[in-house]
């Protein structure tokens, strides 16, 4: 999770208050979960002064969702930015699904946390909503560097 704060708020601080007022009383029981709160340190600027706002792009009558519903653009970002590198290899690994015969229709989802390779997640579904994580992660490689290779 990334949140804005004022300035003076020290980081250790904005994390014991989003683990206490906003994780814990959704999910409960933290331990053993990683959490990742501002891992590039403060997050003081934001909003429209930072992001551009064309969030959505449509693909064959789908919506590409980038970013969150506060940020996250493909205007004035270069293909180092795993926003807009991972929307294209989504979109490209959804193809393949889709020409593979293992979907009619398929949704390639991917979560990454700032400041690490791996992705947090990877999903893909097919038509009926059936899930193809499997096919995708054993035959696609969604981690930052790799995503230009393809």
């Amino acid at each position: 999770m990334s949140c804005q704060h004022d300035e003076t708020i020290d980081s250790a601080k904005i994390r014991e208050q989003i683990i206490e007022h906003v994780i814990v009383p959704v999910i409960g029981d933290v331990s053993g979960i990683e959490i990742f709160i501002n891992p590039t340190g403060k997050f003081v600027q934001g909003g429209l002064r930072r992001h551009r706002s064309d969030r959505q792009k449509n693909y064959g009558g789908h919506l590409l969702r980038i970013g969150s519903a506060w940020r996250g653009a493909f205007s004035g970002k270069d293909s180092t930015k795993v926003d807009r590198s991972a929307a294209y290899m989504a979109r490209f690994v959804a193809k393949q699904m889709v020409s593979q015969g293992h979907a009619k229709e398929c949704l390639v989802s991917v979560a990454y946390a700032i400041g690490k390779a791996e992705p947090l997640m990877v999903e893909a579904l097919n038509e009926k909503g059936e899930s193809l994580a499997e096919i995708v992660k054993k035959n696609f490689d969604f981690r930052p560097q790799q995503l230009s290779k393809h």
